[in-house]
């Protein structure tokens, strides 16, 4: 099953790809919105279920505050780990009884708790191979934590870090006729009209406006 934040990250690229297709003004101002939506909008708060046959972590620390789902981070990897690396400012300087770790086959979470009155989430998965859980481990660098996730099998080089982003990056994508423009126009605004039918009323007094202006503009 698709992790929410995975759905929400792969959505916005998707739309970055529309956005990069499109020649229509206002097509693009839909799609900015659309993305910048995405991007700001609440996050659900995933539950993480712990394998305690498979998994270690820390004692659940209480929580205070907001809470700031951490979707973005970079990664490296060596023949015996792949290294997540998180950036949150500041987290060299919290207690280390305000952190929780855990690791499973193909999953693992972070939480930061009370840190500058914010508490930060970082869950990943399914990942792209198995990992084992009890040799994996994160260390805490300056406004950075690094996940160390010891592969299952050694040696092996992971060209991604998951399998939706495997499934995602791998995908075909769709030949754009150069000479059939107003077709690709069509398909987008067919898209934009499904946004429009399916979005809230935020969103849909922006799309209107937007297409009213454009109209405005195109009137002589």
């Amino acid at each position: 099953m698709m992790n929410y934040l995975d759905e929400k990250r792969l959505d916005v690229v998707e739309l970055q790809k529309l956005k990069e297709i499109a020649t229509r003004p206002t097509v693009k101002n839909i799609l900015d919105v659309e993305i910048q939506k995405l991007q700001t909008g609440p996050q659900s708060n995933d539950t993480v279920t712990t394998n305690t046959s498979t998994s270690r972590a820390i004692v659940q620390p209480k929580t205070s505050g907001y809470t700031v789902q951490i979707t973005n981070y970079a990664w490296d990897q060596s023949e015996k780990f792949m290294k997540i690396y998180i950036s949150i400012k500041g987290v060299n300087t919290v207690d280390s009884s305000k952190m929780t770790c855990n690791f499973t086959n193909r999953k693992f979470f972070l939480e930061v708790a009370d840190l500058d009155g914010k508490n930060y989430k970082c869950s990943v998965g399914p990942l792209m191979h198995d990992i084992e859980p009890s040799e994996s481990y994160h260390k805490i660098k300056t406004d950075t934590v690094l996940m160390m996730l010891k592969k299952a099998e050694v040696k092996k080089t992971w060209p991604y870090v998951t399998e939706r982003e495997k499934k995602y990056k791998e995908k075909p994508v769709p030949s754009m006729d150069k000479d059939k423009p107003a077709a690709a126009e069509d398909g987008l605004m067919d898209m934009m009209k499904k946004m429009y039918d399916g979005g809230d009323d935020d969103m849909k007094r922006t799309i209107a406006k937007a297409w009213t202006e454009s109209r405005d503009k195109q009137t002589p």
